[in-house]
């Protein structure tokens, strides 16, 4: 059995601004994956893939918590595809006040616990996640 997507219409207009955001700081053009690809967006230039986009919009400031949890399965999908192909994997948080960015690895410090939401009385949504800390996150530079 499949697991249920919460996603909303919401939720992925809320990315492709943050897409939009960030083709403009980047100078760049980035294309939405399939539902449940690997990663969410790709940056494409000249036909070609040259970076692998994970977007998460939270509904908090950058500042209210030390820490941005991520689902491990999801950075570490990104870290592997970013291993085999070369490509460099992106994790990009919007915050209510910023626009950050880091490029997860496997050298990074790992700091995994068990999170999510109970907010949906669904067991699924509790799993192990990463924990970036927002001090080691780089603010995007609009132009």
């Amino acid at each position: 059995m499949s697991r249920r997507i919460y996603e909303t219409a919401k939720d992925r207009a809320n990315e492709a601004a943050v897409a939009a955001r960030l083709s403009k700081a980047w100078g760049c053009k980035l294309v939405k994956c399939a539902e449940l690809y690997m990663v969410d967006w790709v940056i494409e230039k000249k036909g070609k893939v040259t970076h692998l986009i994970e977007i998460r919009c939270r509904k908090n400031s950058s500042t209210k918590y030390p820490t941005l949890i991520c689902s491990m399965q999801k950075i570490i999908k990104g870290i592997n595809a970013s291993e085999i192909t070369g490509l460099p994997f992106v994790f990009v948080p919007m915050f209510t006040d910023k626009l950050m960015w880091i490029k997860p690895t496997r050298d990074m410090e790992h700091n995994i616990t068990m999170a999510g939401s109970d907010r949906r009385n669904d067991p699924a949504d509790m799993e192990p996640c990463y924990n970036f800390k927002i001090s080691d996150l780089t603010e995007v530079i609009e132009k």
